[in-house]
């Protein structure tokens, strides 16, 4: 009965889920875009679902005709004919698959970027503002909030189907240069390197300089027709050492602090003033932390026998025995007993014992 269970509902699964893909692509019901759009090889879908149809139901067939032949003693065989058919159809469907998959693996089998570079008239005495940008059209697929890196289907002003994606990675970097620079980078993948740098080149992209704030576009759009492709643009700023830089709140999950990326905004230093020098960014309006003893770090150990305290801080190492008889710090080391002094530091070595 479990065998049948199983059997039974997995080949009513797959033909009533195989049927629906397979009749809306056929028939283009909406909202199966982006079925369409994901299928880089342009294999005709309905024929992926029949394959798919067969490859994973004619296992399932067998294991619900195996329950019956257990529940029923009498049931006649279905042939050697019919069984042979049944076995050279799933290997014809579990071929016909693995070319399918090769040819959609094809797709992304080459990367190639097209970069703009463009200089921005900002001076190491001015301070660049940046805040990531929507269009009203496509506010509701806004990203802000979350992670970047999201694709989908949307329609434009004149109700044409274009791929969004929120897949922009912002990269800071410093240049010794006395002006500011950007960089773009549109980059996508294709079955061959010219395929790939086409859809590149046919990635839409905008920013805009407006009064030393550098709005940039939180999303890219290319037509339906590039289908997916890993689209994604890549903005490199480089800033004058010297400059200050005031990146929006709304930046945060646009950017990486990954080290080969070498970008110098981390996260967290959103919504503050900082000044570019020697490839790195310094915060002159972030919170200071306060320096008080409690930040020391302080212990008991048993030496010899007699307790001693050890403090490590900002000035250094410093050990000193309750009893005063052993201290070490930055002025070196000295110690002492009944009968004899020692004392260690830059001037060399020096004992004395009480009869000198």
């Amino acid at each position: 009965m479990i065998l049948i269970i199983i059997g039974a509902s997995t080949l009513i699964g797959l033909i009533i889920a195989m049927f629906s893909v397979g009749v809306s692509d056929a028939i283009n019901i909406p909202g199966f875009d982006i079925v369409d759009a994901a299928n880089a090889a342009n294999t005709p879908v309905w024929l992926v679902s029949m394959l798919s149809l067969f490859a994973i139901g004619i296992p399932f067939f067998f294991v619900f005709y195996l329950g019956l032949k257990i529940l029923i003693n009498n049931l006649k065989s279905i042939g050697n004919i019919a069984k042979f058919s049944l076995l050279g159809l799933w290997l014809l469907s579990i071929v016909g698959l693995i070319i399918f998959g090769v040819r959609q693996a094809a797709e992304h089998a080459f990367d190639a970027s097209v970069t703009q570079k463009e200089q921005l008239y900002i001076t190491p005495n001015d301070t660049l503002y940046i805040k990531m940008k929507a269009d009203e059209t496509y506010s509701k697929y806004d990203r802000f909030n979350n992670n970047r890196g999201n694709s989908k289907i949307v329609y434009t002003e004149n109700d044409e189907k274009v791929i969004y994606s929120s897949d922009i990675r912002l990269i800071v970097r410093s240049t010794k240069d006395s002006l500011a620079r950007i960089q773009i980078e549109r980059i996508s993948e294709g079955s061959s390197f010219q395929l790939a740098k086409e859809r590149a080149n046919n990635i839409n992209y905008n920013y805009e300089l407006v009064d030393n704030e550098l709005q940039l576009d939180s999303y890219l759009t290319t037509d339906l027709k590039n289908k997916f492709r890993d689209q994604e643009i890549v903005i490199i700023l480089y800033l004058p050492e010297g400059s200050t830089l005031y990146a929006d709140e709304n930046t945060y999950p646009f950017h990486s602090n990954r080290s080969n990326y070498n970008d110098i905004l981390d996260h967290g230093m959103e919504a503050h003033y900082l000044e570019v020098q020697n490839d790195k960014l310094i915060c002159y309006d972030c919170p200071k932390e306060d320096d008080d003893d409690d930040d020391d770090y302080k212990v008991l150990i048993d030496v010899n026998d007699e307790n001693s305290s050890i403090r490590i801080n900002d000035d250094g190492l410093e050990i000193i025995s309750e009893d005063g008889s052993l201290k070490i710090d930055d002025d070196g080391v000295k110690g002492k007993s009944e009968d004899v002094k020692v004392n260690i530091d830059e001037d060399g070595i020096k004992i004395i014992s009480d009869d000198n």
